[in-house]
């Protein structure tokens, strides 16, 4: 669905040094030095690049930057909304750019995948249009990455300090990969913590014992209190404030099941559990060593435990793999489903970051909730083997899952 822009919500600025657009309050360019602004965002290309791409049009003035580069033999440009662009087209001559030979015209919503090396203009990722939601937040996460890899750089130390702190039992606990393959072809369900899955409680009562049920941790509390008991749960947090997921929860009542952890867990968590206990580590892990030493299974894992909880069902060789709770956004102005440690209101009309649900509306989020929604599709692409369903039309739409059919949601 195309954004509507009405002619109220057009602005073209003039009141500061140089010209620009305003469209629904957010500014195409630099009023004041938008050549310079342009130059910033160019820089993003290595300056011995023959191609670029170049996500959005702005006022064209960073497709003009690169084109200026004597070894640049291909620009190609990525229109993120037709209708921003169209304004941009009417206000603004970009007829020196748009003749250019090496120039390509791209719509967003037929690019499945980022395109190396890029740039982006930031307000038209902004003002994406629906259609380019996804390719919107790809891109994010592209930007994104060197400031996650710091931020995973500063932890070292603390991540480093727990897995010392939990060695004994790492030593000691089983191997996840002891799990793998034991479900050959069978439909697993995964309950994420997202507010929808307080709409599958009676459903998953009834499933008792017909469905492997795997949890992430913030989803036990509202599960049990709800008389759903996991037989696997999942979790990977470093946070002290991951202990609430258990403290507050009957234990004994899921003393003969599973979790699965990732060995930098608080070790409190490790400690209370008291059924068994199986060591994983994330796909990424680096420290070689220790992995040497005390060989475990790896789970997918990028940022959030319902990626590990996913991986782990599919490593166990599901053939149907149900997505509970996997909301990825705010359905109700809630972060998570009520009972949760976690939940937490969100203002859904001030929230600058949206997705679409499955009925193909906008919904708020998060930005790191954006980046988990598209790691788990990218994952899920690698799967064509494995069908998976999305338990709810409220939460995220999930590309490459279909929905059940009935009315149980």
């Amino acid at each position: 669905m195309q954004a509507v822009i009405s002619p109220a919500e057009v602005v073209l600025t003039t009141q500061h040094p140089e010209p620009t657009l305003s469209v629904n309050g957010i500014h195409l360019s630099s009023a004041y030095d938008s050549v310079r602004e342009a130059e910033l965002q160019a820089s993003l290309v290595p300056a011995n690049s023959v191609c670029a791409t170049v996500y959005g049009v702005g006022v064209g003035e960073v497709v003009r930057v690169l084109l200026q580069r004597p070894l640049m033999e291909k620009v190609s440009v990525v229109i993120m909304n037709h209708a921003v662009a169209a304004q941009s087209f009417q206000y603004f001559d970009h007829a020196d750019w748009l003749a250019d030979s090496r120039i390509e015209l791209l719509l967003a919503e037929s690019e499945d995948e980022v395109q190396v090396p890029f740039a982006a203009v930031p307000s038209c990722l902004q003002l994406a249009s629906d259609a380019a939601a996804r390719l919107r937040d790809l891109v994010f996460l592209e930007l994104a990455t060197p400031f996650m890899e710091e931020k995973q750089t500063a932890k070292q130390s603390l991540l480093q300090q727990r897995l010392q702190e939990n060695m004994s039992l790492l030593c000691s606990d089983g191997d996840v990969a002891e799990l793998f393959a034991s479900r050959q072809g069978e439909r697993v369900l995964v309950a994420g913590a997202g507010p929808t899955l307080s709409t599958h409680y009676q459903w998953l009562a009834a499933q008792a014992g017909q469905h492997l049920l795997i949890a992430v941790d913030a989803a036990l509390q509202p599960l049990v209190a709800n008389g759903v008991y996991p037989d696997i749960v999942v979790s990977i947090e470093d946070s002290p404030g991951a202990l609430k997921f258990f403290e507050e929860v009957e234990l004994p009542t899921v003393s003969c099941r599973l979790l699965v952890y990732f060995p930098w867990v608080h070790p409190d968590i490790l400690n209370i559990w008291p059924g068994l206990r199986l060591a994983a580590y994330p796909d990424a892990f680096q420290c070689e060593e220790v992995c040497k030493k005390h060989p475990k299974g790896s789970l997918f894992s990028s940022g959030t435990v319902s990626h590990p909880a996913v991986d782990l069902a599919v490593k166990m060789g599901a053939a149907e793999v149900v997505l509970l709770g996997m909301d990825f956004s705010f359905p109700g102005g809630k972060s998570h489903v009520e009972g949760s440690s976690f939940i937490s209101g969100r203002d859904e009309q001030s929230n600058d970051h949206w997705i679409l649900d499955g009925h193909g509306s906008r919904v708020a989020t998060a930005s790191n909730y954006r980046g988990f929604l598209r790691d788990l599709e990218r994952y899920i692409a690698l799967h064509p083997q494995v069908k998976f369903l999305n338990g709810s039309k409220q939460g995220a739409r999930i590309e490459g899952t279909s929905y059940i059919e009935g009315d149980w949601r």
